[in-house]
């Protein structure tokens, strides 16, 4: 990504699934996407998002969200689904 880089933000259309925010941000003319890949979204087929986001021009740039909390949780599935999509970034909150 450019450094003038815009990202449409995953929090932005929460309500819809990843490929609508894919195709929202290329419409839109962003350079790159974060999306939600936790909870309920953790279903998502990382491959066909990927490919997606590719054949639109479209980085995906951040993976959302890893909740701190107590008793800790494991971030691995979250970090694995960045990685299967190419983000370079995980978002992390704390409750």
């Amino acid at each position: 990504m450019t450094p003038r880089a815009l990202t449409l933000a995953a929090g932005s259309m929460l309500d819809q699934p990843a490929g609508v925010l894919i195709a929202a941000a290329a419409a839109a003319g962003f350079t790159g996407v974060g999306l939600r890949l936790s909870g309920e979204h953790a279903g998502d087929d990382l491959v066909r998002l990927a490919e997606q986001a590719r054949a639109a021009g479209v980085q995906i740039a951040d993976v959302e969200v890893h909740r701190i909390t107590e008793p800790a949780t494991d971030p691995r599935p979250l970090l694995d689904a960045a990685a299967a999509v190419g983000a370079r970034r995980v978002l992390v909150v704390s409750d």
